[in-house]
């Protein structure tokens, strides 16, 4: 019987998966608000699903999302608003019991001379069972699953955010859709939510199209993808609204289906 390998990252996603043994029970991201010199402390809620023992182990990554290219993980390198440096945790790795629910600490402790700004890393979950599920051409694929918690810390206050459309493309397919590049040119991170009000020939709002709420790091970028249902071919004129909870910035467009 043939066996593909594969690693599936369920870094950005939600926080559990039918195909997981091993699942984090808290959350995806952790925002921390700190002072220069101050540190503050969080945790991880790992939890094995499976009848069987397991091991996971826990290592640090970086998150780079640059405007125009695909999300990235990298090793620690020399990267300006990394967090690892700063990031610290006691344990690299454990064998969780059947059922098991396990909670392991990490503090971040930052230096009196940090520039004001958010700063961010990944801790990873990586279970080292692969998760065998057999397809119905009879090829067995064998998946390693990986999470990726984002660790941010917020030093200072955000007074001023600064969001900005990077770029837009229209793609007219079976179902058309709207491809959004936003950018962050501010020093705190941003949860935005995308959405687009669709009006016709008269000025009368006939759809409002909304997206997924995505964070938005500090000088990156971030892809959305609206869908353009019901809408029948024609043109229209819209307001594309990029909304972080506390302002509204939007552009106005032209659509042509």
């Amino acid at each position: 019987m043939k066996k593909i390998f594969v690693l599936i990252a369920f870094s950005l996603f939600a926080t559990h998966s039918g195909l997981a043994s091993i699942v984090i029970k808290n959350g995806l991201t952790h925002v921390h608000g700190i002072t220069k010199g101050g540190e503050d402390t969080g945790k991880i809620i790992v939890k094995n699903e499976s009848a069987k023992s397991t091991k996971i182990l826990i290592y640090k990554m970086d998150l780079i999302t640059q405007c125009g290219q695909n999300s990235s993980y990298i090793l620690h390198e020399d990267f300006k608003y990394s967090l690892e440096d700063w990031l610290s945790m006691t344990i690299e790795e454990k064998v969780l019991d059947a059922g098991e629910e396990f909670t392991f600490f990490y503090k971040i402790q930052t230096p009196e001379n940090a520039e004001t700004g958010s700063y961010w890393s990944m801790i990873m979950v990586e279970g080292t069972d692969p998760y065998t599920e057999k397809q119905s051409n009879g090829v067995s694929v064998n998946s390693i699953v990986r999470y990726g918690i984002q660790v941010v810390a917020d030093i200072g206050f955000n007074e001023e955010s600064n969001l900005s459309v990077a770029d837009i493309q229209m793609e007219n397919s079976e179902t058309p859709s709207l491809d959004v590049i936003v950018q962050n040119n501010g020093a705190f991170s941003e949860k935005v939510r995308l959405y687009l009000e669709v009006y016709n020939e008269d000025g009368e709002q006939i759809s409002t199209i909304k997206g997924l709420s995505r964070r938005v790091y500090p000088r990156m970028c971030s892809d959305y993808k609206l869908v353009l249902e019901n809408l029948q071919k024609g043109t229209y004129e819209a307001v594309l609204v990029m909304d972080n909870g506390k302002d509204l910035f939007a552009s106005n467009i032209s659509l042509e289906i």
